[in-house]
């Protein structure tokens, strides 16, 4: 793994690791103008034959193509610039939801090309700025409308965040975050940033960009580039206190951003 390596005066060095109407059947045949006219019956097909559902449960799921820590014990929200899945969960007597019509609607807006028999499921694309919300209407009928109902779900919009966590042991301990990080070491510390709600599959479609104190800032995108390791300088002793800045951004969205900055106390454990 390649590693970037900032080395700060006085000094602490920096490594960093380089989510019916009736249908009518007309006979064709010819009629024979020798024998004598019979009435031809006409076969018709009508809805009155079309058996009715009777509806014994029915559910609306979503879920956003959002990234979250592998432990984090939420779910995946929908950011802006995202993109949302919502499913009908239908369990019927006497029919089958293939012999259904869905017309779906988001915030009244009819969506056609994405409507019609069978159409249990229902993708859309993320047109509200964080805060908002957006309602996703389905209406549901046979062909004779002898089956008709309506069911609609409301998804909030929000925020992308990161969040620096603080892990004194290793790279792979945080403890909870925290407004000011107060570190008392006399080796090294790592910083890690957690991003939420991004549109992306796997980190590497991330990158970040770290500022500490007043030092030339570092910016990857390699795996494990979310991870910062401070060495502590051989004589550093008493208390020194620092700023750290990162940005998380997606590497395919430009508008997809989001960036924490905080202080940090960091206290040797002994004078060397």
């Amino acid at each position: 793994m390649k590693n970037l390596i900032l080395i700060i005066s006085a000094t602490i060095i920096l490594i960093l690791p380089i989510n019916s109407l009736a249908q009518f059947d007309y006979l064709d045949n010819m009629i024979n103008e020798d024998e004598p006219e019979e009435s031809i019956g006409i076969e018709e097909t009508t809805t009155a034959n079309e058996e009715t559902p009777n509806l014994i449960s029915i559910d609306m799921i979503w879920s956003a193509n959002s990234y979250v820590p592998y432990d984090y014990p939420g779910r995946a929200l929908a950011p802006e610039g995202g993109f949302v899945d919502v499913d009908v969960v239908m369990e019927l007597s006497g029919g089958r939801p293939e012999n259904l019509e869905f017309s779906w609607f988001i915030d009244d807006n009819f969506e056609e090309s994405k409507s019609g028999y069978g159409k249990t499921s229902f993708r859309f694309g993320i047109r509200r700025m964080s805060g908002a919300t957006h309602t996703v209407l389905v209406k549901i009928f046979n062909e004779s409308r002898s089956f008709y109902l309506e069911e609609s779900i409301t998804i909030p919009v929000v925020n992308l965040e990161v969040i620096i966590y603080p892990s004194p042991k290793n790279k792979n301990f945080s403890e909870q975050a925290k407004k000011n990080i107060v570190v008392t070491d006399n080796k090294e510390f790592f910083l890690v940033a957690k991003p939420f709600y991004f549109s992306a599959q796997k980190p590497t479609e991330l990158s970040y960009r770290w500022d500490f104190s007043d030092k030339e800032a570092i910016t990857s995108s390699d795996y494990g580039a979310n991870i910062l390791k401070v060495i502590l300088p051989e004589k550093f002793s008493g208390t020194m206190n620092k700023s750290i800045f990162v940005l998380a951004a997606n590497n395919k969205n430009s508008i997809q951003k989001a960036y924490k900055n905080l202080r940090i106390e960091i206290q040797a454990t002994q004078s060397q």
